[in-house]
Order: structure tokens, then sequence, then C-alpha cells
């Protein structure tokens, strides 16, 4: 056996001081070996001396620019310095150099994600798929990508392949377990989560994701008693503290929430801890303390939103969304019931004039659609592209939208999207169903500006919810968006204050039914009776009348506000 070979084959019984000394010597005899300077390079990197690792990969990278694995290494190691900007010209020599080299293009993913270029990111996780580079953390990476793009269809097929392809790995059944979760599919979740239980009855993923479904479906006695009382994991005692709260016991849920604040383990530092301890610190009128809390758990996530980027694309949308656009605009054919399109800010009351609308006998309630997010990004220049769509094009746009929502039943008249976020998407709506009804949801935007800062908003799909200063230049967005279509769009739109709905509540539900062009039925004031589930913020909110402690909420944090306090 050779000295270089005898060096590979300690690398790999994972010896690398002895390998390191026999790939000097190897250097020593033959110095233009790319392969040993590889080698050394390896060795160094798992005797973690990363900068050394990396001098060898350089030295192999001068002499031999197209050898591909050297170029891989050389980006792994820069990676794993930290130095993503430097590792990401090194993957793409190395996919140059050998186009069909999986485990490169996985890597140029991940420094690409590094670098929030997220659209590229998941393209090189898949092109490495293809390839055959799929093994669980590759299909967890990407869903995970896939979720911060909104393409929520993408992230459902990773998972669905992972647990296909891996049904014996609980992390693949804890994922899409939390994945369905969030998007209110919970049959699919409490599915996963039993499917994760069944490998390892202990996961406290599982154990605590399949007791807060229970939260959703506003059955906390059973959340509870699915939650072993006696467990001492972090996670399962903190979902024991939600249902606590959420049945009054704020005693309890406080006395738990604080042991867990003191604990040093990973959901100490978990936002979700300090958006319950804010939730109830709010509750026993400690305010000062409850902002603290949310603002902890704020400073905890990510804020990977830019004001510039997102103003200049309102911007965008204003400047080709003009009158003569609509005048000239392609149109698809109608047919079937109403939609309704439910928009405005976040926590500005969306969810509740659904649950109104939901109580009417002639509609169907679909909550929260996504597929005109992804209809929007896969068109490659929105708004621009808008222009030259024909008949043909736009009805081939609505179907792909109908098919995603699902069946409606005949006897429904109407059916509603409360996707909030949809305000900016008007435009298109616009071309797709010419016969939509808009609601236009307000509220003070200091109550909702906290509101959203108090909430664990998905900083994937949300990003500007956890800075004050981004929640303040996403309100005006909003007001300036709306204010846009209200002159321009060919769309009857229905403004709806939130403090008006609370305080008369009888004319405004008229109002709202009367817009529909439904009759009034007494179900709509008995909202609260309405049995479905409500996978949004709200999801408490709805199951109670019409109640007057949410308005000028803000006046307990009056010292808080920073920029809100400028929306007024």
């Amino acid at each position: 056996m050779s000295v270089l070979a005898r060096a590979e084959q300690l690398l790999a019984e994972k010896q690398p001081d002895r390998a390191l000394q026999l790939f000097d010597q190897c250097l020593q005899d033959t110095p233009d070996s790319v392969a040993a300077m590889i080698g050394r390079g390896r060795a160094l990197n798992n005797l973690r001396q990363p900068a050394a690792a990396e001098a060898a990969f350089r030295q192999a990278v001068a002499a031999a620019p197209d050898n591909a694995v050297a170029q891989n290494f050389l980006g792994h190691v820069l990676r794993g310095q930290g130095k993503a900007a430097a590792a990401r010209p090194a993957f793409e020599a190395a996919i140059a150099a050998s186009p069909d080299y999986a485990l490169a293009h996985y890597n140029l993913g991940t420094v690409l994600a590094l670098e929030k270029d997220y659209a590229a990111a998941a393209a090189a996780f898949e092109r490495g798929r293809e390839l055959g580079h799929a093994p669980v953390p590759v299909l967890l990476n990407l869903a995970e990508l896939y979720q911060f793009l909104e393409r929520f269809n993408d992230a459902a097929r990773c998972l669905q392949a992972l647990n296909r392809d891996y049904p014996e790995q609980v992390a693949g059944w804890e994922a899409a377990g939390e994945f369905w979760y969030s998007l209110g599919e919970v049959q699919r979740a409490k599915h996963c989560y039993e499917e994760a239980l069944r490998l390892d009855p202990g996961s406290p993923v599982a154990l605590a994701g399949r007791g807060l479904l229970h939260e959703l479906w506003g059955d906390i006695e059973t959340g509870l008693e699915l939650l072993p009382a006696t467990s001492d994991n972090s996670l399962v005692r903190y979902a024991r503290a939600r249902l606590l709260r959420r049945q009054g016991q704020t005693d309890a849920a406080l006395s738990i929430l604080e042991e867990l604040v003191a604990r040093t383990d990973d959901l100490a530092r978990d936002p979700r801890l300090y958006f319950t301890l804010g939730e109830v610190l709010d509750k026993l009128g400690r305010y000062d303390d409850a902002f603290c809390a949310f603002d902890h758990a704020n400073a905890i996530k990510p804020a990977p939103f830019s004001i510039a980027d997102h103003d200049a694309e309102v911007d965008r949308l204003i400047i080709h969304g003009n009158p003569a656009f609509f005048e000239h605009a392609a149109r698809a054919r109608t047919e079937g019931a109403m939609p309704v399109f439910i928009v405005g800010m976040p926590r500005s009351g969306t969810s509740l004039v659904e649950q109104i609308l939901a109580s009417h006998s002639a509609v169907h309630a679909g909550g929260e659609r996504f597929e005109l997010l992804q209809i929007r990004r896969d068109l490659q220049h929105f708004p621009q592209e808008l222009a030259q769509f024909d008949e043909e094009k736009c009805n081939a746009l609505r179907r792909r939208y109908r098919d995603s929502y699902g069946p409606i039943d005949d006897s429904k008249g109407a059916w509603t999207d409360k996707l909030p976020k949809n305000c900016f998407n008007l435009g298109l709506v616009a071309m797709l169903f010419p016969e939509a009804r808009i609601i236009w949801c307000q509220r003070d935007p200091r109550d909702t500006g906290l509101s959203v800062y108090f909430q664990n908003m998905n900083f994937r799909s949300d990003p500007w919810t956890s800075r004050l200063d981004h929640i303040a230049a996403y309100t005006r967005s909003v007001e300036r968006i709306m204010l846009h279509w209200s002159s321009v769009l060919p769309l009857p739109i229905l403004p709806v204050r939130y403090e008006e709905l609370v305080d008369n509540a009888d004319d405004q539900v008229a109002a709202i039914l009367g817009f529909l062009g439904l009759p009034f039925e007494p179900a709509c004031l008995e909202f609260h009776r309405t049995r479905r589930l409500v996978n949004t913020a709200s999801y408490a909110q709805v199951r109670k009348p019409l109640y007057r402690s949410s308005l000028q909420r803000w006046k307990n944090y009056d010292g808080h506000l920073g920029p809100l306090a400028d929306l007024a």
C-alpha cells in the first residue's frame, strides 16, 4: 500500500493526526501531489485547525484550479470559518469544473442561504437532489427554504419525500408536523406527530405539538391530558404553560414560564417562551414587564426585512397599476360563487370579519390562502408582465388558484380568502377575479402594530414583524397601496373599522352583508358559536363575543411605542 493510500485509510479510520504525518511525508517525496495537498487539508480540518486547512486547500487549488474536489473542500473550510462570501466562488468553481458534482451544488446552496438569496439556494439544493444528493438534512433545509419563500406546496413536497424515503427518521415527522401545524392542517399535523411518537414515544416536539393542536380546536382540557404532567422536558412544560394560560390558570402558567426562563437549555433562547411570558404578564397587568418579555422575544428572532426594498416594491405596484393599465388589462371569465378577499394589516380584524361571514349559510370561509403569492412569485417580471396577459392566461391562472383552493359547496354564493398581505396582490386579483369584492380591515395602527409585535409571527413569511420600525414602515405601505387601489381598482372595496365593528356590531355586520349582496342572518352576530378551525393569531378571540378590552390597548404601553406613536 502506498504512503498516500495508507494516509487516506487512516483518515477514514478517524486518525487524522497519524494521517497528517503520512500526507506530509508524501508531499516531501512528491511535492506536486494534489491528492496529498487535499488529504493534508482534510486532516488539518478534522484536527480543528481551519486556518491551516484553508492554506492547504488553497495550495491544492493553486496547483490544480480545475480540481473540483479541492475547490469544494476549500469552500467547505471557508464556510466553516464564517466566510460565506469567500466560500461561494470556491463552490461555483467546483461546479464549473464538474457540473454534475452533487455535493458542490448542495454546499453552494448553504452559502446562498446564509447570504439570504433563498430562491437561488433552493435551486442549488434542488440541483443537488436531481444529481442524487438527497439525505435527510438536504430535504429538511430545502423545506425550510421553501417556507422562507412562501412556496408552501414545494415545502410540502420535500417533507412528503422525506417521510416517504426515510420513514424511520423521527426528525422528518417532527418537521412535517410543525409545518402542517403552522398552516392549520391539523389532521395532517396530528398524523405526523403520531408517527414521530410511534418511533420515539418521548419526542418532545411531537408531544408538545400534539397537545397544542387542541389549543387551535379550543379543547384545552384534552390538550393538557395529552401532555405528561410529570415531564421535566422544557418544550413539554412550555406547552402546558400555554394551555394553562388559555384555561385561565395565569399564575400556574407564570410559575412554569419563569422556571423555564431560568434554565439554560435551548428553549431559554426560543422566542416562543418569551411571547407566552409576555401574554401572561399582560394578563396580570404587569405591562412594563410584559413589554420587556415581548421585546426580548423579538430581539431573538431574525429580521430579514429591508424597508427600502419593500417601499420600492410598492412603488412599482403603484406605477404599473395605473388607470390606463386597468382600462386595457385582460380579465378572466367569471363563473361560480363570488370571491371575497379580506385584506389589510394582520391583527386588524381580518379573522373576525371572516368568522362573521363564515357564520352565514351562503359563505364558504377559506382562511388564509397562499396560491396568489405563489402565482406572483412564479412570474419573472411582476408586475410589469401583467400587461402582456391575455384572457387565456388569466383563465389559466384563475383555474390554478381555484384548483388549489378546493371544492366549494354549490349552495354557497360566496367564498373568502383572508390573507392580509393580498392587499399587495389586488391588481392581479382584478384580472383573475373581476367579479371579486374586497373588504379592507382597518384598526388604530398603534393597536395593530403592538398586537403584531406581541405575536410570534412567522419571520419567514412576515419578516417585518420583529422590529418596531419595520412594523411602522409596513403599516404605512399597506395604507399607501390600499389608498392607491381605492382610486384605480375596478373592484368594489369596503373599508371596515375594527373599532366601529366592536361598538356597533349590528349596523356594521349588516353593512358587510349588504356589500356582498347577502341577506342578514342572526347567526352572523353569534359568530363565536360557529365551530371552525381558525389558525391565525386570532384563534382565541374569534371564539368569544366582541370585546372592548382590545380597544386602545396601546395606552397600556404608551411609553414603549417608539416609531408606532407616529402612526396615530
